[in-house]
């Protein structure tokens, strides 16, 4: 994969405005950060159903779209842990009930709307749960989840697991794709061909080494023992790999390059976040067994 010069510019710039974006949403508010990851629910919903509107070969019905929008939105407010409510306001409390009833409804109306032989899409929809509420949910509950660093942070240490899986997969993917670009020879997937060896391998031993130094020093060791870090953050460069391969192969189903454009360089939403979709889950099963030797 040769280098282009143009192309690493229009990421980078790309890349300097979503981080800005990113580190607002994180760090601004608990609102905000609340905020941030619902409409990239949306957002990769709406995605999610182009894809699967090109691989089945038929049009979402706005319904079934809709409520599976709204079933995902009550689903990560019922999973919030630090951010079930806003000042006096319970946002679980008051939006779960009325946002998964109305999803519901339009789920049935949908279903019966659309025309015979399209279940498939249906399940494919259905499946957008996992692959898209779920992580979307465990974000939320992972605002405040401990264990926390043991040292002082510049930013609320409440989003550290959070910004843990976002460094590990941004730098994952840098480091592979100058890697690859640089020195790939071998390809290491027919799904994404322009995948290589050298760039993956790159990419997880580097961040496995750089911030797998970063937890052993933040966090205290009688709880997060030494070299757990490093453990950690192999398993999140091996998932962020695979879900990078998994919504690869959607788009190839699709017949596709990009999921969408709302980011010049790195495509939609989830072209941005394919890694942290199954990085996510691998953070929270992580510090739930830690929870358990503790």
């Amino acid at each position: 994969m040769a280098f282009s010069v143009a192309s690493f510019k229009t990421r980078t710039l790309t890349a300097v405005f979503f981080v800005g974006v990113m580190a607002g949403g994180l760090f601004l508010h608990p609102a905000s950060y609340l905020l941030l990851f619902l409409f990239l629910l949306i957002a990769s919903w709406h995605e999610y159903a182009k894809l699967i509107h090109s691989i089945v070969q038929l049009p979402v019905h706005p319904y079934l779209l809709l409520g599976w929008i709204l079933n995902g939105l009550a689903i990560c407010l019922l999973l919030t842990n630090a951010l079930s409510s806003i000042g006096n306001f319970g946002i679980a409390d008051n939006l779960v009930l009325p946002l998964q009833l109305a999803g519901f409804i339009l789920l049935i109306l949908g279903t019966f709307s659309i025309r015979s032989g399209s279940m498939k899409q249906w399940w494919w929809l259905a499946a957008g749960n996992l692959y898209l509420t779920l992580p979307f949910a465990l974000v939320l509950h992972l605002y405040g989840y401990g264990p926390l660093p043991a040292r002082e942070l510049v930013f609320n240490s409440s989003v550290w697991w959070v910004v843990v899986a976002i460094a590990t997969m941004w730098i994952n993917d840098t480091l592979a794709y100058l890697m690859g670009s640089l020195i790939g020879r071998t390809p290491f997937s027919s799904i994404s061909p322009k995948k290589t060896w050298e760039g993956t391998l790159s990419g997880i031993f580097g961040a496995t080494l750089l911030l797998g130094w970063v937890l052993d020093r933040f966090m205290d060791d009688a709880v997060f023992s030494a070299g757990a870090g490093y453990g950690l953050i192999f398993l999140l460069t091996i998932a962020g790999t695979l879900g990078d391969l998994f919504e690869s192969k959607l788009k190839r189903k699709a017949g596709v390059k990009d999921s969408g454009r709302l980011m010049p360089g790195h495509g939609g939403v989830l072209d941005r976040f394919d890694s942290l979709l199954f990085a996510l889950p691998v953070v929270y099963l992580f510090l739930r067994v830690l929870s358990l030797w503790h």
